[in-house]
């Protein structure tokens, strides 16, 4: 009996081994397991994000010493540097009636929402008072996100949208004095800042909000637009260029260039 219960014991074993041998190796047999080599593998790995280098160096000691080596880590420190930090996305759409089928596209918003982070709870909050223009990235400065609103030019109420996170409420701020709608913002100095145009695509003046709950607006300065970037459309109008804050920098992207302004937008006391 117990000869019986070995050989029944060593037979199911035998068969666990090739089951699990058949799923460790599922390639069909006679073709070779590729091959990646330490210095691909390096390539890779040294263009990841450093949070998931980190967590590569748990895979093997092979990667762990890699990883870990002064060559590495000063190779991935110079591609750091080349890494572009500001992606410009094209936001035209083209439409072919010629084509079969129907062509869909909207934009818009259903409802606002707030999520606490850890809460993984989802409030609704009242909506705001005008529609906000949708695919532009907001401005945040002190505890308030600042949005466009938007609407025909002839019914433009000359105002922005902000959210308060404190209080999780809308309210507006006027536009800068005598300024057309603005066509940029950012955070440079805890200070909220705008682009505005004076004349159709040929002046942009940049303001600055001193204050969240008074809301004065100071002018920094103003930019004349390269000729290059102003482009005609149809009717004899003109197509305003992009404007686009990067850190202290103001970038006009237009006629398929971008122009850099020469020195760097600073506050004054």
């Amino acid at each position: 009996m117990a000869a019986k219960r070995c050989a029944d014991l060593l037979a199911s074993s035998q068969s666990q081994k090739k089951i699990s041998r058949s799923v460790a190796e599922p390639r069909p047999a006679g073709l070779p397991l590729p091959c990646i080599t330490d210095g691909l593998i390096f390539e890779i790995l040294v263009r990841l994000p450093a949070k998931s280098v980190t967590r590569f160096k748990c895979v093997c000691k092979a990667w762990l010493a890699m990883i870990s080596s002064r060559h590495f880590v000063d190779a991935h420190l110079e591609l750091c540097k080349l890494r572009p930090t500001m992606l410009i996305v094209p936001g035209e759409y083209s439409y072919h009636p010629e084509r079969e089928g129907k062509t869909a596209f909207w934009m818009g918003f259903y409802k606002f929402e707030v999520l606490t982070l850890g809460t993984n709870v989802w409030r609704r909050t009242v909506d705001p008072p005008y529609p906000i223009i949708l695919g532009v990235t907001p401005a945040h400065v002190r505890g308030f996100i600042y949005w466009r609103v938007d609407l025909p030019l002839e019914m433009d109420p000359k105002v922005l949208v902000r959210f308060s996170l404190a209080n999780e409420t809308f309210s507006l701020i006027p536009y800068p004095p005598g300024a057309a709608p603005p066509v940029g913002f950012m955070e440079l100095d805890s200070v909220l800042c705008c682009a505005c145009f004076t004349k159709p695509c040929e002046v942009v003046e940049i303001w600055a909000c001193n204050s969240t709950d008074v809301p004065t607006w100071t002018r920094l300065c103003t930019v004349l637009l390269p000729q290059e970037t102003i482009v005609p459309v149809p009717g004899g109008l003109f197509r305003s260029p992009k404007v686009v804050f990067h850190g202290k920098d103001l970038l006009i992207i237009g006629g398929h260039k971008m122009y850099r302004t020469g020195t760097a937008l600073e506050l004054g006391e």
